[in-house]
């Protein structure tokens, strides 16, 4: 299982793999440091987009949606993978399974619901598989 744990006030967070699922993903050498984009920490009763990035991209492939967001009260989260940036990089989260279980101990940590999954390019393919996960009946992917 893999867990959030805070790091500071903002939106960082320090993330460790305390799972054993094979020798080569026993633990990570060093903790993640998250950078993501939260357009309305304190939440929305309407709803969380939560933005997945292809390879290579970051949140910032996401600004111009994240205005038009904001304008209508609805939160979103931009999420930065590892290794494109702005989140420290790990060999670690290479798969797939990876990617999913980064982006679901998010959803956990910050205790979102009323979800909308929006993926772009390789985040596409994460959206739509955490979309499963969540039970969310929208998914976007661009």
């Amino acid at each position: 299982l893999f867990f959030l744990s805070s790091n500071s006030s903002s939106a960082k967070f320090v993330w460790s793999d305390k799972s054993s699922k094979s020798s080569r993903r026993n633990s990570l050498q060093s903790p993640i440091c998250l950078t993501f984009l939260d357009t309305l920490p304190i939440g929305s009763s309407i709803g969380t987009v939560v933005a997945l990035h292809g390879a290579p991209g970051s949140h910032n492939d996401f600004k111009y949606m994240a205005v038009l967001f904001d304008n209508q009260q609805i939160r979103m989260i931009g999420i930065n993978f590892p290794g494109y940036g702005y989140t420290s990089g790990n060999e670690n989260i290479f798969f797939e399974s990876d990617r999913i279980c980064f982006v679901q101990q998010i959803v956990e940590r910050l205790n979102l619901d009323k979800i909308t999954f929006l993926g772009h390019s390789r985040g596409a393919v994460t959206a739509m598989k955490l979309g499963l996960i969540n039970k969310v009946i929208i998914v976007f992917h661009l």
